[in-house]
């Protein structure tokens, strides 16, 4: 029973395939324009996934962006803030089998004063192995890794906190 309907079920088909054959033969101008919609339809909706993919679902084109976190610590009021390392801190979280990586940051908000007016800059300060932590070759080679890592300076903006 089962081989009899599955062998009708496919006489049907071909046969429905046939008649739609014929159908868009006889009148080539529709047939014209329903591939044309198709073909524009297929390819704008690859055109609007490909925006969103890029934009929204992988939008870091960092090595390993999928393993990233920002870790936050929450006050007691239960509002989510930012802490600070010191530099033996830092290297004792990265130590942390749980940790494949780590990268210390600090935002400034600096002022220029060498022209009329000051003009605020928005600074970011990251620490040594930022680079090679977000996978990103340096563009010239220069011994300033080497030099931190031998003064043991972690993170940078230590040295400009005690400077000020």
């Amino acid at each position: 029973m089962k081989a009899a309907t599955l062998a009708n079920f496919w006489q049907n088909f071909w046969q429905d395939v046939r008649y739609a054959l014929r159908l868009l033969a006889k009148s080539p101008g529709f047939t014209l324009t329903a591939v044309f919609s198709l073909c524009l339809g297929i390819g704008a909706t690859a055109a609007v996934f490909s925006v969103i993919h890029a934009a929204l679902i992988s939008p870091y084109l960092y090595v390993g962006a999928n393993r990233m976190v920002r870790v936050l610590a929450e006050d007691p009021s239960g509002i989510p803030r930012s802490f600070f390392l010191t530099g033996p801190q830092l290297q004792q979280f990265r130590q942390l089998n749980s940790v494949d990586a780590a990268l210390g940051q600090a935002n400034w908000e600096l002022s220029t004063t060498g022209s009329d007016l000051p003009e605020e800059v928005r600074a970011v300060f990251f620490t040594a192995n930022a680079l090679s932590y977000f996978g990103v070759p340096p563009l010239v080679k220069s011994a300033w890794k080497k030099t931190l890592a031998a003064q043991k300076r972690e993170p940078l903006h230590q040295s400009l906190r005690r400077n000020r």
